[in-house]
């Protein structure tokens, strides 16, 4: 890398020779861009620690949801292997899976959901 004096255009590849430049720079100015180059080196650590953790929490959030689903096909494998010969309730193990509901539901003109039955094939 090759760092520039911006007055003077002198030219090195060494930092510090460049802070060094009397001609161009006080001890303010040296101090200045010290302090920069501090926050700057600072940030970049900070930058790459914070990537490091959401690295790190992507991968135990994906572990723990590959735990959560095996423990729900094993919960479901055992529970229709129990009902394997009761067909009523292997499709009720079935219908639980996949989130399907066993109530009907309908909204009426007045704007209210219903379940009752009667209500639903009452309908006008």
């Amino acid at each position: 890398m090759v760092f520039k004096c911006v007055k003077c255009l002198e030219t090195s590849s060494h930092k510090e020779d460049i802070l060094k430049c009397s001609m161009c720079y006080t001890e303010q100015n040296i101090y200045v861009l010290t302090v920069k180059h501090i926050i700057y080196t600072n940030l970049q650590n900070l930058i790459q620690m914070k990537l490091q953790l959401t690295q790190e929490t992507y991968m135990y959030r994906n572990l723990l949801n590959d735990l959560i689903r095996k423990s729900k096909q094993l919960n479901y494998q055992n529970k229709l292997l129990i009902a394997q010969s009761d067909n009523k309730q292997v499709w009720k193990i079935i219908n639980e899976v996949i989130g399907k509901s066993n109530k009907s539901k309908i909204i009426k003109k007045d704007g209210l959901i219903t379940e009752s039955k009667k209500e639903i094939y009452n309908v006008n």
